[in-house]
């Protein structure tokens, strides 16, 4: 199977309070809102112009009534990139699966299956801003809490048709790696039976990784905006650099800047 990217990821922002007002603050500018019959949509998009990463911000007009995956605030879903969505979904009929398409999407797995609810979304030639006052370079990495991490990762390997990329292994902490575009998944399970992981809930961690080109001048830029964001540090990985701006304060998304040095 052919993915191109993570071509999205979707977020159930609250309906009270803050919404996508932090995202403005940040200057992140979403593009003209699209209203549905229980939802408002947002769309804000990052890196390459003829190949963006998008955020989706979506705003419940009735917060009791979640349609999004998981029925609640925070990261919901994603979606993958492919060039021909009905070669793709056929591809994954012959695995014997049952996808529900409504082009240009299927979807493709839940939550429990992949540890994140995915759909595929066929690319398009379509040309978008992607300037920002608070610019981005591209999404890094996103990650979901996996309790059967070998169930799970089988099916990335075996159904999805997407290698593992790599591993990296702590005393309580086992992460498998998938490699999509230049963006990576992250399976986080267990590697101890008192690995803090199990007191988590399953699912895509509510963060997302994003790669910015001078982290010190961003993480200024945010503070100046009155973000609360910690100061830029060595990043779990070699040569990377990194500060957060908390959920709490982003609509409950963990805002990750990422920097390579």
């Amino acid at each position: 199977m052919n993915y191109e990217s993570i071509e999205s990821v979707y977020l159930a922002v609250p309906d009270r309070g803050m919404d996508i007002k932090p995202f403005l603050k940040l200057g992140w500018l979403p593009s003209e809102p699209i209203h549905g019959k229980s939802e408002t949509k947002y769309t804000i998009n990052f890196g390459e112009p003829n190949r963006p990463f998008r955020l989706q911000l979506v705003k419940k007009e009735e917060p009791t009534k979640i349609r999004i995956q998981g029925g609640s605030v925070g990261l919901r879903m994603l979606a993958l990139s492919v060039a021909e969505l009905k070669n793709s979904v056929d591809e994954l009929v012959s695995r014997n699966r049952k996808i529900t398409m409504a082009s240009p999407i299927a979807l493709a797995c839940d939550e429990g299956e992949a540890g994140a609810t995915i759909i595929l979304r066929e690319r398009t030639d379509e040309i978008v801003d992607t300037t920002h006052p608070f610019p981005i370079r591209r999404l890094d990495h996103l990650a979901a809490v996996a309790h059967d991490l070998e169930a799970q990762c089988r099916f990335w390997t075996d159904v999805l048709g997407v290698p593992l990329f790599g591993e990296v292994r702590t005393p309580t902490l086992v992460i498998r790696q998938f490699k999509i575009g230049d963006a990576i998944f992250e399976l986080l399970g267990p590697a101890s039976a008192d690995s803090p992981i199990h007191k988590r809930p399953p699912g895509l961690i509510s963060m997302v990784s994003l790669e910015v080109a001078n982290l010190e001048a961003s993480a200024a830029q945010a503070r100046a905006a009155g973000f609360t964001i910690s100061d830029p540090a060595p990043g779990a990985l070699p040569r990377t650099r990194t500060a957060t701006i908390p959920a709490a304060e982003a609509s409950g998304l963990n805002i990750l800047l990422f920097e390579y040095v």
